[in-house]
């Protein structure tokens, strides 16, 4: 068992974390006596629990972080081979559309002349055969 001030522990826990500086805690932290005097406060801790347990929290949130990252990979995946799927879907349907098109152009194409004929035939600009 190791004896040190909260301004120690605070150090070390400033140390070991890449966080904003906790060194106001220490102003903040006071301890008064019965007449309002200032009393000296020293915790008893074992510094290698506090650092185990301190590295068992960060391995947990790094585990849970890759399996997370691990079922976006996953997912990510999918939708990439989806996304192929579909635009070689869509390219046949393409290709389908322009072969109807060129069909439909052409027998629209004979219905308009063969209305055409048939109406001048009607009013006689075209001599029967």
């Amino acid at each position: 068992m190791h004896r040190a001030s909260i301004f120690d522990i605070i150090q070390i826990i400033n140390q070991r974390l890449p966080l904003p500086s906790l060194t106001g805690w220490q102003t903040e932290i006071s301890l008064f006596g019965e007449r309002g005097e200032l009393m000296s406060t020293t915790i008893e801790f074992d510094l290698k629990d506090i650092l185990t347990k301190l590295d068992q929290k960060l391995d947990r949130i790094e585990q849970k972080f890759e399996q997370k990252f691990d079922v976006l990979t996953k997912d990510v995946s999918e939708i990439k081979t989806e996304v192929k799927v579909l635009q070689e879907k869509i390219g046949n349907i393409e290709k389908r559309l322009d072969g109807q098109a060129f069909w439909l152009r052409a027998v629209g194409g004979g219905i308009v002349v063969a209305a055409l004929v048939a109406v001048l035939k009607m009013l006689g600009f075209i001599d029967r055969v």
